[in-house]
């Protein structure tokens, strides 16, 4: 299992009809291809929500497992009017 955003390709599928999901892959994982300073829950958190701004998102039901479950705790902290 990849340990990066593939790993919900399947569960995306699932729900991909009703709504517009956008898997992204964290500051700090191999897949990510910005380059952040030293990544950092608030960091990341601030990532993801610029990646879906520019993504043309507004609103966002954000899922993370492990490590992306406290971005998304920090992105409802840090952007609660994006959540």
């Amino acid at each position: 299992m990849p340990l990066d955003s593939r790993m919900w390709t399947a569960a995306a599928q699932l729900v991909a009809g009703p709504a517009a999901v956008h898997l992204v892959d964290l500051p700090g994982t191999p897949r990510y291809v910005a380059d952040l300073p030293a990544p950092s829950l608030e960091a990341s958190a601030d990532e993801v929500a610029r990646l879906l701004a520019d993504a043309g998102v507004d609103r966002a039901v954000v899922v993370g497992l492990s490590m992306g479950g406290y971005v998304a705790l920090a992105m409802a902290e840090r952007h609660p009017d994006l959540m």
